[in-house]
């Protein structure tokens, strides 16, 4: 696994990922309701627009569902915590809350206080770039971005992205659920994120789809955030994800960005791909909820 240098201010950049991710999550839901998507409500609870603290709230099994970025600016208001809750509930879901190592301890104080447990861990990697990765892409694999002004090109890479994330085919008889169709929708359709689909050698089928954002924060300008990446089962294990990850990073190099960063869970192909590219581990956190039963 890649390591950071030790010079690296951890807490700064702690920072600037929990906020920018929690600004992007804000943007795309804001944009997602304007254009009268439904299923997800999204707030900011604390910060600034730039440096914000965000719920955004789904349905039962929305991996867009958490509360993100509390706890950086000092000292929780437990209030914080109520209308967090509120929303998470309005949209009849249990209540997610992401904990930053570097949040106020009264944070987490709040959240045990409250009967909180342990859902999941969450790796947060980090990747400064003086240039992008110096990596081939993967042989067989190409990558080129989705025309969101074409509503067709929209709409498959949409349902690819659906379909990845849910491990069917994304046939006509094997179609996404409406829930993935509108977590992809609510992300790719953002015109502030840019959204990636690959091929296989000269198939016309996505074999994959991934999107990013660029925020503007007060430490790190230009910092860009890799989410909403799916492979679909056919072309899994031919690189698929990688060439997304490295399309990513030399769109985002090219418009300014100088720093990314990603998170997922232990383990996965996402990690090693990271380690691959570049990037570092900058650190774990819990994401603590409430009425989890382990299913």
């Amino acid at each position: 696994m890649s390591a950071l240098s030790t010079d690296f201010d951890r807490a700064a950049l702690g920072r600037v990922y929990e906020q920018t991710i929690a600004g992007e999550y804000l943007r795309f839901t804001r944009h997602w309701v304007a254009i009268g998507g439904t299923g997800h409500v999204s707030e900011r609870l604390g910060g600034t627009e730039q440096t914000p603290a965000v719920t955004t709230a789904g349905p039962p099994g929305s991996v867009i569902s958490f509360s993100v970025g509390f706890g950086l600016d000092g000292p929780i208001e437990p209030a914080v915590i109520d209308r967090a809750e509120e929303l998470h509930r309005s949209m009849g879901g249990d209540p997610v809350f992401e904990v930053s190592p570097y949040a106020d301890p009264s944070y987490p104080a709040e959240l045990k206080r409250r009967g909180y447990v342990l859902r999941e861990l969450l790796h947060t990697f980090y990747l400064p770039m003086v240039e992008p990765p110096d990596l081939p892409m993967p042989e067989g694999v190409r990558v080129e971005r989705v025309d969101k002004s074409d509503p067709a090109m929209l709409g498959r890479a949409i349902r690819a992205n659906a379909s990845g994330r849910e491990h069917v085919s994304g046939s006509a008889d094997d179609p996404p659920s409406e829930l993935a169709l509108g977590i992809a929708g609510c992300v790719i359709s953002c015109p502030e994120n840019a959204t990636f689909a690959a091929y296989l050698d000269d198939e016309d089928r996505i074999a994959g789809v991934a999107t990013c954002g660029l925020w503007d924060h007060p430490l790190a300008a230009g910092h860009m955030n890799l989410y909403q990446g799916s492979t679909m089962p056919f072309a899994r294990r031919r690189g698929v994800q990688l060439a997304l990850m490295l399309a990513r990073l030399r769109w985002g190099f090219g418009e300014g960005s100088r720093s990314a960063s990603l998170d997922c869970l232990p383990g996965v192909a996402s990690e090693r791909n990271a380690a691959r590219a570049g990037f570092g581990l900058l650190y774990t956190k819990p994401v603590l909820t409430a009425g989890f039963d382990g299913s």
